[in-house]
């Protein structure tokens, strides 16, 4: 017999009741794209990592790299938590976790996504300097990181925003 879950009961209550409601509403179905294809909503190339300089300065929809990176965390720093700001979920939970185990991977994979965010636009910056790129992401990976473990020790974005700044001058 197969466990009938909630998610399952939802799944198929949804299936049920779409033929009946859809309709009544009016609404038209909607198709998926192509499964071999992957549409990214901001395909706009991104000029600089400081936004007082450049098009940044003048159009404010386009966001620098450091920008999208290091606000992302200054944002999650500025939730509201329960039990007030921590620091990185993923990297309090892979603390609990045993050094091989999975759950590990897929944050050092996040933490690798993030540094290589930092890579290639780096790149973009200095094309013939792989050197010269590879360094500065690592410097401002860990920069990010050491800025969100203070910030969840302190519970606060203060060492976020200070990070930003420093992101700022140093590729300026």
């Amino acid at each position: 017999m197969t466990a009938f879950s909630r998610r399952r009961f939802l799944q198929a209550s949804g299936a049920a009741a779409a033929p009946i409601v859809v309709p009544f509403l009016g609404a038209q179905p909607s198709f998926a794209q192509d499964n071999k294809v992957l549409t990214i909503a901001y395909n706009v190339a991104l000029p600089s990592w400081d936004p007082t300089t450049g098009p940044s300065a003048v159009n404010p929809t386009i966001q620098s790299i450091y920008k999208a990176v290091f606000d992302s965390y200054v944002d999650h720093a500025g939730f509201a938590y329960e039990r007030g700001f921590r620091g990185c979920g993923l990297l309090n939970a892979a603390a609990e976790l045993p050094v091989g185990d999975p759950g590990r991977l897929v944050v050092a994979g996040q933490k690798q996504e993030a540094e290589a965010q930092f890579r290639e636009h780096l790149h973009q910056l200095w094309p013939g300097a792989p050197a010269r790129v590879e360094e500065t992401a690592q410097h401002l990976s860990f920069l990010l990181e050491g800025a969100m473990a203070r910030a969840g020790l302190d519970g606060h974005d203060g060492h976020l925003k200070t990070a930003r700044r420093l992101a700022i001058a140093l590729l300026a």
